[in-house]
């Protein structure tokens, strides 16, 4: 987990479906992944929403 949130810029979600439900993916370029020092691709998120300042948080998880 960061010790910090950082911020990497402005991403859309786009939306798909599997098995019958739909699903929202973030998109983000792997030289993000780099400078962090972290594996995205290997990462899990939990989902926080900020109402008050219109805003999704995620924290990252690295899967072993």
């Amino acid at each position: 987990m960061l010790s910090s949130p950082v911020f990497i810029g402005k991403r859309k979600f786009s939306q798909y479906e599997s098995n019958g439900r739909k699903y929202l993916k973030i998109s983000v370029p792997r030289e993000v992944s780099r400078n962090l020092g972290i594996d995205l691709s290997a990462c899990t998120a939990d989902i926080y929403v900020d109402k008050t300042k219109k805003r999704i948080i995620l924290e990252p998880h690295i899967d072993k």
